[in-house]
Order: structure tokens, then C-alpha cells, then sequence
């Protein structure tokens, strides 16, 4: 590697390690072959997770040509558009890393263009839109991950791409009650609408903490519809090989972390440990890579 491959490689473990750093645990797991493929790629997810949160509310249009100029350096990438690479380190490392012969670049397009459903902080209108956001997004950066990972000239396995989809659903929903809490000190309510006029809960109510028990039966409902995507993701782990387990182990640790701290916490959404990953990530990943698990 040369010193400007060295720095962007750099860029992107330290950009992962500091923003996702339960991916980060995971990725340091993967095979040698695959790693600067996958951390140039979470690097990737973490600027535009940023992106989502430096946009002001109702000011979607900033961002939308944000998202373009991300749009614009994979079609660059891929031939598909003339021109050089921005001299930006994380889309240096995707033009340097990503095995694009052997990836699907309708994986980066979804990634990129379901952000756009949230720029503004706008909420969703019910949970099946919520699930197709986590689909797009977390289902379509673990599918990223495994083409760096399968061997050139195969395609992932429907039981790999229905598991990384149940979990990108699953890992969403929690992450989206994890986020309550600072919304809302943003003024801001994102919860599904859906739910929220099925349990009698207004934004108001969630701002004063009136209604608690509404609050408590909406939060009951998304975990539970985490855990039932969740469980069926694993329910198919048999059918997906063993080489790709570890990129879905990160998701997967997250979301039985917070469902069980959730349960135990009677659904509410404002104890600290919400807002913290598992203290024994490390731990917990390496012994999912040692037993083929996620």
C-alpha cells in the first residue's frame, strides 16, 4: 500500500471507530482480503448518517445535493460517469478498495437514496415504511459487505440477502427508539404515525410525559416487531455460510442487546443505558465469529 492508501485506510477505521463502533468490533473480524473493502464502505455509511444529521429540519434540499455528490463519486467509480474522484478521503478509499467488479452497485444506490426519505428529520408514516427505511439502508450496507467477502463471479445466497434485509429491518427499529430521546430535545417526533394514532399518543404527550402508558405500548410494539425480524434472521442462519456470518454480527448484537434492556426497563425510552452500547461487544462479537453465530 502506498502512503495515500495508508492514510485513507486510516481515515476510514477511525471515522467507523469513533462513530460506529459496533460495526467497527465486527469488521476487525472479517478476512484480511475483505477489510479495506468493508471499512472504506462503513466509512461510506457513517458520512451519510452524519449528512442526515447536519441538515436542518425542512431543508431537504441541501441535503439532497449532498446525497448526489455521494451518488455521483460511486457512478464515477463504476465508469458510469466521467471524471476524476474527489480528493476526499473516504470516497479516495471507495475508488481505492471497493471490489467493484464483484459488487452490486444497486446496493450503494439504495443506500444512498433511502437517506433521502429522512433528510429534514421527517418522520415515518407507519412501521412498514420504517422496515423498508432498514431494509434500504442497514440491510443494504451488510449485503456491501458480504460482496467484499464471497468469491468474484458468485452471487449472494437468497438466504444471505433475506437475512441481511430481516436484520436491516430489526436493527432500525431499535436504533429509532434509541434516538427518541435526543429528538426530542430537538423538538423533534419521528415515531411511526401509524402507531402513534393506534395507541392515543400525541407528540405533546411524549414531550410532558403525560400518557405514559400509550408511550410504553408503542415502544412494546416496535420491540416486538424487532425481535420477531431479528429472530427471523437467524432462523435462516443454517442456510447462510459460515464466511459471511461475522458481517452480520454487529446488527445482530445490537438489537438483542437494547430487546432485552428494553424488556427489562418495562419499554421505556429514557434509561442511560439506551443511549450505550454493550460493554461486552468485544467479547461477544469475537465468541459469534468463534461458533459461526449472529
Amino acid at each position: 500500500m502506498d502512503n495515500n492508501k495508508i492514510d485513507n485506510f486510516k481515515h476510514c477505521l477511525n471515522l467507523v471507530k469513533k462513530s460506529d463502533y459496533i460495526n467497527y468490533l465486527s469488521g476487525l473480524l472479517l478476512p484480511n482480503y475483505a477489510k479495506p473493502h468493508a471499512f472504506a464502505i462503513l466509512a461510506l455509511n457513517v458520512e451519510l448518517a452524519t449528512l442526515r444529521h447536519s441538515i436542518e429540519r425542512n431543508s431537504g434540499t441541501a441535503g439532497i445535493y449532498r446525497l448526489q455528490f455521494w451518488k455521483d463519486t460511486i457512478d464515477t467509480i463504476y465508469g458510469i460517469k466521467k471524471g476524476p474522484i474527489p480528493r476526499q478521503p473516504t470516497a479516495e478509499a471507495l475508488k481505492q478498495f471497493v471490489l467493484h467488479s464483484q459488487t452490486d452497485i444497486n446496493y450503494f444506490y439504495n443506500l444512498i437514496s433511502s437517506r433521502q426519505s429522512t433528510l429534514g428529520d421527517r418522520g415515518f408514516k407507519s412501521v412498514k415504511e420504517l422496515e423498508e427505511y432498514g431494509k434500504n439502508t442497514t440491510g443494504s450496507l451488510i449485503k456491501l459487505l458480504c460482496e467484499g467477502i464471497k468469491t468474484k463471479d458468485t452471487k449472494l445466497d437468497d438466504n444471505l440477502i433475506k437475512s441481511a434485509e430481516s436484520l436491516g429491518k430489526a436493527v432500525v427499529i431499535i436504533n429509532h427508539i434509541r434516538s427518541i430521546i435526543p429528538m426530542l430535545k430537538r423538538n423533534i417526533v419521528l415515531l411511526p404515525q401509524d402507531l402513534m394514532i393506534l395507541h392515543n399518543l400525541t407528540s405533546d404527550q411524549l414531550y410532558t410525559g403525560k400518557n405514559s402508558d400509550a408511550a410504553v405500548n408503542v415502544i412494546k410494539d416496535l420491540v416486538n416487531t424487532s425481535e420477531f425480524h431479528l429472530s427471523e434472521a437467524r432462523n435462516l442462519k443454517k442456510n447462510v455460510e459460515r464466511k459471511y456470518r461475522i458481517a452480520l454480527s454487529g446488527s445482530s448484537l445490537t438489537c438483542d442487546y437494547h430487546i432485552k434492556n428494553l424488556k427489562k426497563n418495562m419499554y421505556r425510552f429514557d434509561y442511560a443505558q439506551l443511549q450505550s452500547n454493550d460493554p461486552l461487544a468485544a467479547l461477544k462479537i469475537g465468541k459469534m465469529k468463534l461458533f459461526g453465530e449472529y
